[in-house]
């Protein structure tokens, strides 16, 4: 089969998480709404006082480079939600996944609770799961050194392989978040600890595991071009009457209406489709100490993470 996950048990076990499906709808759709307004707020401004402040450019000219300056912004704006969505939502939401996809039940909580908790329990604080995710994801693009030169000297295929690492690097955004499922799933207090366990335990499963989250990245590439093209004309008639370059907001409306829904189904399927992969083939794994210590040799992120890892260890051992 070209993946190795069950689709429709993906689905279900998503469906069955509906309350943190409607919390994402929420949390992402007014981080969307407010890139959109935040865009087309500067392209208003440019263009009705651009002309104003130099005759060289038209309305048009000036509301397009409100836009070009507001996305910037925008987007700055936006990132500030993603330490406390990554605590709040998406942490808690893996937390419940987990449970539920290991058959156990949720202590008579409901489900938001359950999940807050569970995130409160491992990570305590928003800055303490944000640092953790920022090492992760730095820690696995390096992992990509492990594959080695392949294909040089073969016509054609040094290209393959190009594309097949850069499908990697945009798979690593779904691998950190089964990193989080292996964090929720282990009986291990210590993240840092089981965050580089579970590094090792990606790399040596890689192959499969890229195989899969490449497929998860051509779904969302798909789902979000079709999203995207359903919306533009609806997006193009609501800002008909709107001063500027109406079709840039339109556009970007859409690509957020996508993004958003992207956020909302496709990565809670992802994350459940990869977790189950993840977990049925590294049931029973141990280690490997060599490919730890080259991980340790090549990626100072990794190394980082033993070292917060010792630390907490220490920190639990003074507390007993």
């Amino acid at each position: 089969m070209m993946w190795d996950f069950n689709i429709a048990k993906a689905i279900g076990l998503v469906l069955r998480t509906w309350p943190y499906l409607l919390l994402r709808l929420v949390f992402f759709g007014l981080s969307a709404s407010v890139l959109v307004a935040i865009i087309a707020s500067a392209g208003l401004l440019g263009h009705r006082f651009g002309p104003q402040m130099t005759s060289s450019l038209t309305a048009m000219q000036s509301g397009l480079l409100g836009v070009i300056f507001g996305i910037p912004f925008g987007l700055f704006v936006v990132r500030l939600f993603r330490e406390h969505s990554l605590f709040l939502v998406k942490a808690a939401h893996v937390a419940v996944m987990v449970r539920l996809m290991d058959g156990r039940s949720l202590g008579g909580k409901s489900q938001l609770a359950f999940g807050a908790g569970s995130v409160r329990e491992k990570f305590s604080q928003p800055s303490v799961l944000f640092s953790l995710d920022q090492l992760i994801n730095c820690a696995l693009k390096r992992t990509r050194s492990c594959l080695g030169q392949m294909g040089g000297a073969v016509p054609g295929v040094g290209m393959l392989v190009g594309l097949a690492r850069s499908m990697a690097e945009i798979s690593v955004s779904f691998i950190d978040e089964i990193i989080l499922a292996h964090n929720m799933r282990t009986r291990k207090h210590n993240a840092w600890d089981s965050s580089a366990d579970a590094i090792v335990l990606y790399t040596q499963n890689r192959k499969i595991m890229i195989k899969n989250a490449a497929w998860l990245t051509i779904f969302m590439f798909v789902f979000g071009g079709l999203i995207t093209f359903m919306a533009i004309g609806p997006m193009m008639h609501l800002f008909a009457d709107v001063s500027g370059p109406s079709f840039i907001y339109a556009l970007v409306s859409s690509v957020a209406i996508a993004i958003v829904l992207i956020e909302v189904v496709l990565e809670p399927f992802a994350i459940a489709a990869l977790s189950e992969v993840f977990f049925k083939v590294t049931d029973g794994q141990n280690i490997e100490p060599e490919l730890e210590l080259k991980l340790d040799r090549i990626s100072e992120q990794f190394g980082l993470l033993r070292d917060r890892a010792a630390e907490k260890s220490t920190k639990i051992l003074q507390q007993m």
